[in-house]
Formats: C-alpha cells, structure tokens, sequence
C-alpha cells in the first residue's frame, strides 16, 4: 500500500511539473524524423512461446528487447507472415521528451510535503528512471545511492553520462522527493528522441532488475501505446 501510495504521488507530480510548460498542450508529429531513421519499418513484436523467432526471421533484422519474454524489435515492410505466430505487433514510433518545470506550484497540488513525510525510509526502494541517463558527478546525488543502471539505446549496462541533461534533472528531483531510495538509471534516449521499442526493453531490464517504482517523463503524440 505504501509504495503505490508513493509511486502515485511521485508519477503525478513528475508528470504535472513537466507538463506545466506546455507539453501537453499539442501533440508534435515526427513523421520526417522517423522516416528518415526507418520507424515506420520497425515494429514491436510480442510472439507466442512456442514460435520459432529464428527460423521465422532468419533474413530479416531483428533484435529480443526482453530476457524472459518473446518480445522482438523486427525490421520488415510487411509482417503478415508473421501473424499466425504473435500475440502482438505495434509500429515503432519515436517520442519527444518533456522539459521540466521549475514551477514549484505542482508541488502543493500533488501534495509532495506529504510524500516527504511517508518517505522517512526508502533505503529498500528502487527506482528506475528511464530518460536520457545521468550525470553522476552532480552534487545533488552526493549522498545518492545511484546503480550501474542500463543503456537500452545500445544494449549495454551502464549509464555514466547524460548528454542531454533531461535525465539527470529528473533523477534529481527524484532524489529530493524519495530521500534514501537507490536510483536505477536506464538511458533510453540519445539525441532528445524516444523509440518504444527502447521504453519497453528498458521497462523489461528495470522490472528484471528489481525495480520498485519506473518513472518515464516524456510525452506522446499518438492515440494509443506503444
């Protein structure tokens, strides 16, 4: 009861303190960005167990985004053939980050001084922060028990650095609100832009990795997800 009592007060008040800049208030196509990186080729496919992946792909590019699932990244015009053999299949589709808010109003609204008091001992917590990595170096994570964490944008443990700054803003706020929890950075961002097929193998390893709480702060322009 605790921890989704304080996963829920800390997700909404993310998730508000972003999107009071605006980043809600209209949703930005990146059709030419995808196209040209090959987004509209790719998709997300969830297999049936007892399918074959191998076999069925052999010519094709794929990638496993998940250790215990079927879930692939397939690189194809046309997956039809595949039908028979999956359980799902979405489009890859790139996301744009949100920017952080400094307006400290959000944090009466989502009622954080109460948070503070629920959050005497978080030293069993961990919190996954799927963004865009983390500068470790910064002071605010001085006494910040902070993982080895995992770069999903190139399959890879260890996330040392953050070239965008998003990640460690939020990893800092995330440090303030839940004092003591360990932070479990997963860098699913390079260049300002989110592929789902990087949030769900990021939400696999975090999940595998025994993460208590994931807090994913960007927005999405599509109707539905992934």
């Amino acid at each position: 009861m605790f921890k989704r009592l304080f996963s829920f007060i800390l997700s909404l008040y993310l998730l508000l303190a972003a999107a009071s800049e605006g980043g809600f208030a209209g949703f930005t196509c990146f059709d030419s960005y995808a196209k040209e990186n090959g987004a509209f080729s790719r998709y997300i496919v969830t297999f049936t167990p007892d399918a074959d992946v191998d076999s069925l792909l052999e010519g094709y590019e794929y990638k496993r985004l998940s250790s215990s699932e079927k879930v692939y990244l397939v690189t194809a015009d046309d997956i039809s053939f595949l039908s028979r053999y999956t359980v799902s299949a979405e489009k890859e589709l790139p996301r744009d980050l949100l920017d952080l808010s400094r307006d400290s109003g959000w944090m009466d609204m989502c009622a954080v001084g109460e948070a503070f008091k629920l959050s005497s001992d978080l030293s069993d917590i961990v919190i996954a922060v799927l963004d865009t990595g983390i500068e470790r170096s910064h002071p605010e994570f001085k006494n910040v028990v902070i993982t080895e964490g995992y770069d999903a944008t190139i399959g890879k443990n260890g996330v040392y650095a953050d070239t965008e700054g998003h990640g460690t803003a939020v990893a800092g706020i995330i440090s303030v609100v839940a004092k003591g929890a360990k932070i479990y950075p997963v860098k699913v961002s390079s260049g300002g832009m989110v592929y789902s097929s990087a949030l769900v193998e990021g939400i696999y390893n975090a999940v595998d990795n025994g993460a208590d709480i994931i807090n994913i702060s960007i927005k999405d322009y599509s109707s539905r997800y992934p």
